[in-house]
């Protein structure tokens, strides 16, 4: 009998532990330069990512960070993988030329949250800067793979 218990408590706690999501991602993302970039996942429909990267391949440093509300998710694949579509803004600061900058970022993201711990999304983050006038994120399209775990 004790082994049946046993046996019960351990599936229980397996099963319990296989149906939590994963809150924390971390991956890339290459757009108008390269990302490093750190997901966490809230218990609402959102999420906050933080990236860090080069600026247009050349001389520039950044860091973003956005806070994400899926506004959508759709099971088009089910054995693949969730879909969805989320919007959110944050801000930006970093060196580009020996100038310090600071802005207003936004994104909007289409992407697959796959059934293995892996997301991937293609995204629009326009960044408007509010100290220099080096528009460097208009045109900011970018893909970006996480790590979820």
């Amino acid at each position: 009998m004790r082994k049946y218990l046993l046996l019960a408590a351990a599936l229980l706690i397996c099963v319990s532990l296989h149906a939590q999501e994963r809150k924390n991602g971390i991956g890339i993302r290459v757009g108008d330069g390269v990302e490093v970039s750190y997901v966490r996942n809230l218990a609402t429909h959102g999420y906050i990512t933080a990236s860090a990267g080069m600026l247009g391949f050349d001389s520039g440093f950044f860091i973003t960070a956005t806070y994400n509300q899926i506004l959508r998710k759709w099971r088009w694949t089910p054995r693949t993988g969730d879909w969805f579509i989320a919007a959110g803004g944050g801000g930006t600061a970093g060196m580009y030329r020996d100038d310090f900058n600071i802005g207003i970022a936004a994104d909007v993201a289409f992407g697959i949250k796959f059934k293995q711990p892996v997301t991937l999304a293609v995204d629009y983050r326009p960044t408007v800067l509010l100290v220099d006038h080096h528009t460097r994120g208009l045109y900011n399209f970018g893909v970006s793979c996480y790590y979820n775990f």
